[in-house]
């Protein structure tokens, strides 16, 4: 149930959009740019890229540990 939900709500808003787009309701400034990558793949990816730094020092630092110990 929930499914076909969200898939009639995507409907509409890409319905919605559409249209809006047709009758020039949106002004240029709010339009995305093809060129422009969605911005939560920018947050996702910094947030990615510190996320494995913090982990690759992580676990270097338990190697060190354990090669100390023996």
């Amino acid at each position: 149930m929930k499914l076909s939900l969200l898939n009639a709500a995507d409907k509409i808003v890409q319905y919605l959009w559409r249209e809006g787009d047709k009758r020039y309701l949106f002004p240029d400034c709010i339009r995305p740019a093809d060129s422009e990558p969605p911005p939560h793949y920018l947050f996702t990816s910094g947030a990615k890229d510190e996320v494995e730094a913090a982990w690759m020092a992580a676990i270097n630092k338990e190697i060190k540990r354990v090669l100390t110990e023996v």
